[in-house]
């Protein structure tokens, strides 16, 4: 019992961890901008260095994964990022926020596959399995605010990126904890002895599947307004209502203590509501509070920002979106990862890290095109409103398959 207790903390822990090295990306695109004076379209393009690797890398991850062990490859991956985040202030330059980016790609490739896997591996029911998803995705969220506050804060010193050496302390606590907590990897073994061409047919096969294949439209269609927010709400604020960068990283924290609040939220809501109940009814709200909330808005109303009594109610209530926009990731990838076997949980998460990653990338460009374009009101209103309505169409006769699927996999198992 106590051993599970350790593997459990471990696997949240990292998750801790993971998000404090993401929560760099809103900070990399606004010191883009205002530090290296880079323009929109280049500092939009940053999230590219770590969605690109993470794409090229998940279709082998997944082999190196199974033959290494989740553990083991975790602690490598850790132990790197810590290393990187030791060296980061030496090199106060642009060029190693890409090469950050790289590293972040592989870091999030291994880890999130790695523990998303594991998760399998210490709960036994789909309810549990959800419970722990939405708990491990709410500490991720947790950590996001604790970075960019660290972030926010060391944006007053001389060299920003000494906050990395902070990032450090956590990775090396992770790789100790990893040291001590025991994680049984024998589920594993049937996926572990195939050769890699015979798992890259089973991925193949996935990405054939029309339950595969209709939870990619719908996490990409989702995704695009909490990556696109996530990466883009700092410079939003600095650059339409015109708020110092200190606040503008702060106050973009806001939303990540909101999305963590919502997926407190689903936790309860989960023993009362189906799971494309609850994503209609937030993605709905979420659609008629940005419809609201964005017509409130004011390019730059000309107000000087001295003290937070300054900053204008419709900055302090933006970040509320996060409430609605919290099921996405919990919500629909545990739906997905249930209806597998665990030994396949590994080939399901790749497919769901290549297409997060690419549904980043387009978020992360997509917006900051259009900021040049548009400017930043209309350009929040096109990437977010419009994704959340047209997701809310079609979830319920998405959950609908989702449990036609599970049937056919309970009467399989049934007639064994």
């Amino acid at each position: 019992m106590k051993a599970n207790w350790l593997t459990k903390t471990a696997i949240i822990y990292t998750f801790f961890t993971l998000s404090l090295f993401t929560s760099v990306l809103s900070t990399f695109v606004l010191q883009a901008v205002n530090y290296y004076h880079v323009s929109n379209a280049s500092a939009g393009a940053l999230e590219s260095y770590q969605n690109i690797t993470q794409i090229f890398l998940s279709f082998v991850a997944f082999s190196v994964l199974l033959n290494l062990g989740y553990k083991r490859a975790m602690i490598i991956m850790l132990s790197l990022m810590t290393l990187l985040c030791l060296a980061m202030p030496f090199l106060n330059y642009f060029w190693i926020l890409r090469v950050y980016l790289v590293f972040l790609g592989f870091a999030l490739v291994f880890l999130k596959i790695g523990v998303y896997s594991s998760v399998g591996l210490v709960t036994n029911s789909q309810k549990n399995h959800a419970f722990f998803v939405a708990i491990i995705e709410t500490t991720w969220m947790v950590a996001s605010v604790v970075g960019m506050w660290i972030l926010s804060f060391f944006l007053h010193q001389i060299n920003w990126l000494n906050a990395f050496w902070v990032f450090a302390v956590f990775g090396v606590l992770n790789v100790v904890l990893w040291l001590a907590a025991p994680l049984n990897e024998d589920a594993l073994k049937t996926e572990k002895d195939k050769k890699i061409s015979a798992q890259l047919k089973d991925l193949g096969h996935l990405f054939k599947s029309k339950l595969i294949l209709s939870f990619i439209v719908i996490a990409f269609v989702a995704g695009l307004v909490e990556q696109g927010i996530n990466a883009w709400l700092p410079a939003f604020y600095r650059g339409v209502i015109n708020l110092p960068s200190s606040y503008s990283v702060q106050l973009a924290s806001l939303l990540l203590l909101s999305m963590a609040l919502g997926r407190v939220i689903i936790i309860f809501l989960l023993n009362y509501m189906r799971w494309d109940k609850i994503l209609l009814l937030f993605y709905a709200c979420g659609a008629l509070f940005l419809i609201v909330i964005l017509n409130l808005v004011k390019h730059d109303s000309g107000i000087v920002i001295n003290s937070w009594a300054d900053v204008p109610l419709v900055a302090l209530l933006f970040p509320l979106i996060g409430l609605f926009i919290a099921p996405t990731s919990p919500i629909l990838n545990s739906t997905i990862l249930s209806t597998f076997p665990k030994a396949q949980h590994t080939l399901v998460m790749t497919v769901i890290t290549i297409f997060g990653a690419l549904t980043g990338s387009v978020a992360a460009r997509l917006l900051g095109g259009l900021f040049d374009w548009l400017g930043g009101i209309q350009a929040f209103q096109i990437t977010t409103i419009v994704p959340l309505i047209l997701v809310a169409l079609v979830i319920l006769p998405y959950g609908k398959m989702i449990n036609h699927h599970k049937a056919i996999i309970s009467k399989q198992e049934e007639n064994l």
